[in-house]
């Protein structure tokens, strides 16, 4: 009986790209799963030196893996080879609990933080320091999950049921619509 990881698994994710499944564990171990014969390709362990991994993610093109720690940072990976690419340090250091990207690959993080945080890249290997959507205008709990709805809108959801739509371009993040669905249950 194969074990994937001896620690509780912070995220499985498919890729499409290259017919496998990366999977990390809480312990900062990522591995590569051949889906066709179930083999372990890659092991790399440390991935965020003595922090957790909290959540992974792709980038748009498949071609790199975004993992985020419990310290707030995010990594971007060649993860065939087990290659940091870029780190992205947060404006604090708050748990990270949700990462996604958008067609440019701008990279949104959410978390403990209670801030949507907004990398955008400057060329294939760089990113800008982050936006940050502001306290007080977003989130009053932690942000769970964020959404792309298109090019140039995502929705973010908190612990206590709060969906903030929010309006992205290269300079700001503006909230454009917030719905609190405990007022409607």
């Amino acid at each position: 009986d194969k074990i994937s990881h001896k620690a509780q698994l912070a995220g499985a994710r498919y890729n499409p790209l290259f017919g496998q499944v990366v999977t990390a564990c809480r312990d900062s171990v990522v591995k590569v799963w051949s889906v066709t014969t179930g083999e372990k390709m890659v092991e790399f362990s440390q991935a965020h030196g003595e922090e957790e991994i909290t959540t992974i993610t792709f980038d748009q093109t498949g071609r790199r893996l975004l993992t985020a720690g419990s310290d707030g940072s995010v990594k971007i990976w060649n993860f065939n080879v087990g290659l940091c690419l870029s780190t992205l340090i947060s404006n604090n250091n708050a748990e990270i609990l949700t990462t996604t990207t958008t067609k440019d690959n701008t990279v949104l993080t959410g978390g403990w933080s209670r801030v949507v945080e907004c990398y955008h890249p400057v060329d294939d290997e760089y990113y800008s320091a982050p936006e940050r959507s502001m306290r007080g205008l977003g989130h009053q709990q932690d942000i769970q999950c964020i959404e792309i709805i298109d090019t140039r809108t995502v929705a973010s959801c908190s612990c206590d049921g709060v969906i903030i739509i929010w309006s992205i371009d290269h300079s700001t993040l503006t909230p454009s619509m917030k719905i609190d669905i405990t007022e409607q249950c």
